[in-house]
């Protein structure tokens, strides 16, 4: 579930011949954009246990042990954050996180993650990257994270990602 979606995706070229021969509509050029996303809490709980998220391995930190989220506490916060709960294996610990836009050294924007548990630091930038790498594959036309705002009036998150369009979905995808 989601509030809002919406996707502006520049001109891409397909091959013609491919399409006459009854071949099917195939990409000689990827068509690249962005798309923005908002959610509610809810929302953003199904979106952590969404098969597409999963899909993408919540393997995280040193090792890569999984990271198991509950996406029955999450959240966005009148604060500022998205916050949720989820299981680190490496040591059986559920940790209660907070996520939230930062700036990095050169002051563009970043994603900051924050645990509760004391002396986190390892998890905390795994979850980072983890987050700010993901890929979502809505079969050939993937998603990747650019930047988020949090309306903490409405409380809302609007995820902005960069898409790129390798191949058009199939007219059967389940989201």
């Amino acid at each position: 579930t989601c509030e809002s979606i919406s996707f502006d995706v520049g001109a891409c070229e397909l091959d013609i011949g491919a399409a006459l021969s009854m071949q099917g509509i195939k990409l000689v050029r990827e068509a690249k954009g962005c798309a923005t996303l908002v959610f509610d809490s809810r929302d953003f709980g199904n979106f952590l246990a969404h098969p597409l998220f999963l899909a993408s391995s919540c393997l995280v930190g040193v090792g890569g042990s999984k990271f198991t989220f509950d996406k029955s506490t999450a959240r966005v916060s009148a604060d500022g954050c998205l916050e949720y709960t989820g299981t680190w294996a490496r040591d059986g610990v559920t940790r209660a996180i907070r996520m939230f836009r930062g700036e990095n050294g050169s002051g563009a924007a970043s994603l900051r993650v924050q645990s509760q548990t004391p002396n986190d630091d390892a998890l905390e930038r795994a979850l980072e990257v983890f987050f700010t790498t993901l890929v979502i594959d809505l079969e050939g036309t993937e998603l990747l994270y650019r930047d988020m705002t949090i309306d903490r009036t409405r409380e809302r998150v609007r995820f902005n990602l960069d898409v790129t369009v390798k191949r058009f979905p199939s007219p059967n995808l389940q989201f």
